[in-house]
This record gives C-alpha cells, sequence and structure tokens, in this order.
C-alpha cells in the first residue's frame, strides 16, 4: 500500500465535498468490514485527520459468525488497524440468533445490530459519529428497491448524507462516489481488500439488482453520484424555493389516531418534505404508539425521516438529512469575534472572557436565574426537541463548568431557551394547527 493512499483518498473527499464543514469536534467511528469500501472510507478518514480537518478515527469491525472466514476478516482488521497505528474496536455477535429473535432477515438484522453496537460504543467512547462505506451505487440500488416496494418520487430521498441513529449522528461520506470509482482508487494505490462471498449470490434481492440492473443502467449513462446530488440539493422536478427539511403536526391531528387516519395526517406532511408516503407498518407502529396515552409522547424513526414529541410540544417531523441534525461550527471571524454556523445561518458572535462554544455533553449544568441546573432536565421542560440538543451551540464557562447560554433562537419556534408557539417558517398550513 502506498504511504501516500491516506491523504490521496482524503484530498479526494474534500475535492467532492468542497462546501462540507467536517465536524471536528467529535472523532469519526468507522464501521470496518475490510471490504473495498470500507477500506477506502478508512483511509479517506485517517487522511483527512492527516489534513487536520478531522480527528483521529477510532474503527469498529464486527464479525456476524455468519461465513467461516469472518475469523481471517478479523484478524486482516486488526492487522490494518496495527499498521496505521489506530484504536480498533472487534466485536462478535451471531446475526442469525438475533434475526430469529427479532423477526428479521438476515440482512435487516445485521444492519439493526451493526447500528446498535455502533451506537452504544459511540456513546461509551463519550461522544463520535458515524462513518459507513455506503456509496452512490448504494443509493441507486436503495432507490429501486423503494419503487419496486412502493415508494413514489419521495424515494429519491434516501440515504442522506447526515442522518441519526438513536442519539448518534451517521455519516455517509462516500455518497460522492461511485463503487468502480472506489475500487480504481483502491487499485492504484495498492490497497488490498477482503471480498465477501455473500456479496455474490442471487438470493437477495439488492443483489439482484446490483448484478443485473445496474450495469445495464451504467451502460446506457446512469451517473450514480450526480443522480445523488441532483436528488439531495435541489432536484431537477422540485421548484426553486420548495426546500423544506422539517415542520410541525398539530396533536389535534393525531390525537388516538387509527393507522388510517395515522396515514391522512402524516402523508401531506411526507410529501412536504419530499419523501415517500407512510408505510403501513409504521402507521400501525405510530397508531399503536399514539393510542399509549392521553399526551402520548413520541420517538420514532426510519432511514428517511425521525418524528417526535414531548406531552406538550406538537409533533416535529424532520427529514434524516434535516439541518437541525447538524451539529454547529465555529471558526475564528474577524474582528475578536467567532463565525458560528448551524441550521443553514451563520453568525459572528464576541464571547465575553473566559467563554467558548460547546455542544452538549452528558452532564452540563445551566447557570439560570435561579440557580444552576442540569441541561438536560431544562431541555425536557422547555420541550427542546431530543434530535436536536446535541447540535444546538451552547456558550460555556470551562471557569465555572456551567453553560451561561443556549442559542436557540437559530430554530425557527424556539427563543432564550422556551418554546414560543410561532411555527418555523418551513411549515405549511394545516400541517401546524395555525
Amino acid at each position: 500500500m502506498k504511504s501516500s493512499a491516506p491523504r490521496e483518498f482524503g484530498s479526494l473527499l474534500l475535492q467532492r465535498w468542497p462546501q462540507l464543514d467536517w465536524p471536528r469536534q467529535l472523532p469519526p467511528l468507522v464501521l470496518f468490514s475490510g471490504g473495498a469500501d470500507s477500506s477506502f472510507l478508512l483511509l479517506a478518514m485517517l487522511g483527512l485527520a492527516q489534513l487536520g480537518r478531522l480527528q483521529q478515527p477510532i474503527v469498529l469491525h464486527i464479525d456476524h459468525g455468519l461465513r467461516k472466514e469472518s475469523e481471517e476478516d478479523a484478524r486482516a482488521a486488526l492487522a490494518l488497524c496495527r499498521q496505521l497505528d489506530l484504536s480498533v474496536f472487534l466485536e462478535r455477535r451471531r446475526v442469525d440468533l438475533f434475526a430469529r429473535r427479532a423477526a428479521m432477515n438476515l440482512e435487516e438484522a445485521g444492519r439493526e445490530l451493526r447500528y446498535r453496537i455502533a451506537s452504544r460504543l459511540a456513546q461509551k467512547l463519550g461522544g463520535a459519529f458515524l462513518c459507513t462505506g455506503h456509496h452512490a451505487d448504494d443509493y441507486v440500488e436503495s432507490v429501486l428497491l423503494h419503487w419496486l416496494r412502493g415508494g413514489g418520487p419521495g424515494a429519491l430521498a434516501t440515504l442522506p448524507l447526515w442522518s441519526m441513529r438513536g442519539e448518534v449522528r451517521l455519516c455517509r461520506p462516500l455518497l460522492c462516489l461511485s463503487a468502480a470509482e472506489i475500487r480504481e482508487a483502491l487499485r492504484l494505490a495498492g490497497v488490498p481488500w477482503r471480498e465477501d462471498a455473500s456479496n455474490q449470490s442471487d438470493q437477495y434481492r439488492r443483489n439482484r439488482l446490483r448484478h443485473s440492473i445496474l450495469p445495464a443502467l451504467q451502460a446506457e449513462g446512469l451517473d450514480a453520484p450526480r443522480l445523488w446530488r441532483l436528488s439531495h440539493a435541489l432536484p431537477e422536478w422540485q421548484p426553486a424555493g420548495a426546500i423544506v427539511d422539517h415542520l410541525w403536526i398539530d396533536r389535534r391531528l393525531l390525537t388516538g389516531a387509527s393507522p388510517a387516519a395515522c396515514k391522512s395526517a402524516f402523508d401531506p406532511a411526507l410529501r412536504r418534505l419530499q419523501l415517500a408516503p407512510l408505510s403501513a407498518s409504521a402507521a400501525l407502529e405510530l397508531s399503536r404508539l399514539l393510542a399509549s396515552g392521553e399526551r402520548p409522547r413520541l420517538r420514532y424513526r426510519c432511514s428517511q425521516w425521525l418524528l417526535w414529541s414531548d406531552e406538550r410540544s406538537p409533533f416535529w417531523l424532520l427529514r434524516a438529512d434535516c439541518a437541525l441534525l447538524q451539529p454547529a461550527c465555529w471558526s475564528p471571524g474577524s474582528n475578536e469575534q467567532t463565525l458560528l454556523r448551524y441550521n443553514g445561518q451563520q453568525r459572528n458572535l464576541r464571547l465575553a472572557a473566559g467563554q467558548e462554544l460547546r455542544l452538549f455533553e452528558p452532564g452540563m449544568r445551566l447557570q439560570t436565574a435561579g440557580g444552576t441546573r442540569k441541561l438536560k432536565q431544562w431541555f425536557q421542560e422547555q420541550s427542546v426537541p431530543a434530535p436536536f440538543r446535541s447540535c444546538l451551540p451552547l456558550v460555556y464557562n470551562p471557569a465555572s463548568a456551567l453553560v451561561e447560554q443556549v442559542l436557540l433562537s437559530f430554530v425557527p419556534g424556539l427563543r432564550d431557551g422556551r418554546f414560543s408557539g410561532k411555527a418555523p417558517p418551513a411549515a405549511e398550513a394545516g400541517l401546524t394547527g395555525q
């Protein structure tokens, strides 16, 4: 392997994502299988760290216990991480047993188990964001699968660059590249990788699409990275100025709702977010959750969107790539100010002596007029949605170890730490109950 491979791969990602503010406050936790895609991803993340754009990556390798070669894969992963001087965590779990208990197929169970393990590890590490090797060809396959299952134009919004898994952020940096580009870069750099024989089996629908449909589309001129960019920035079928990434739904529209009523209420909202309509299984699950109490709390997440509410607030419906779910970032500004970016906005702030900007960490306390209190408890009392609490910019004083200000004014409908009751500009009349 060429010693320059990490920097070359990292530089390629910088070229493809020129406007992306890489999150420097948290280390990337790379889900590494040893295959071509995750090998490129690991070296690219290391290269970005060497270029000063990221913290040093941490590696997670999971042995699913399904193949006799899996132990060799784990040894190869460990050897590469030692060569690169990277921290690595190895986990072995029986996916077949988990699939039976969870009533899932092996593909679904493996994905769910990977994310559960990675999310727990990220939290144990004191914070990290997950990185997976999904590339643009994976995106096209996912779109085709959604359409085969009855999805509409909203299927094009699948696999966003950023999404959430529980309380942990997930990044897919390779969506700007095709599978062919990744493998060619690995070959030129002399980087070996492991091949999973199950990827050649036509037992799975995704593999059948990959082996037959995708090559035919590519032969006709399909540019998978370009299709992803168009579908996640300003799609040709979407009028300018119509991009909405979150909205509210009035609680009164959904109190004690049946599956049919859930679908009737949610489908217009999902269309407004340019997403696929509610599936029958999701409608049934939401109906069950809504029937759990007089003023139920909701925590529901799928690959394309998430729904949140406490006992008092409206239902917040957010796309998985919503700007509110991308952590605030900052850099030195002009005239001794700090340039702060969050939720598509940027402001120059002048911090007082001893103050600095931070993101939420467990155990933080907030300075209030009546003393101090746990920031998490304050968030709950003020109905600040849990999905983006860890993304909000905070003014912190290290000397007192207290948060002195939560900059909630970056969020429509929130001001000075309390819910204002005013609908965000992105919301649509009828959905907000205004």
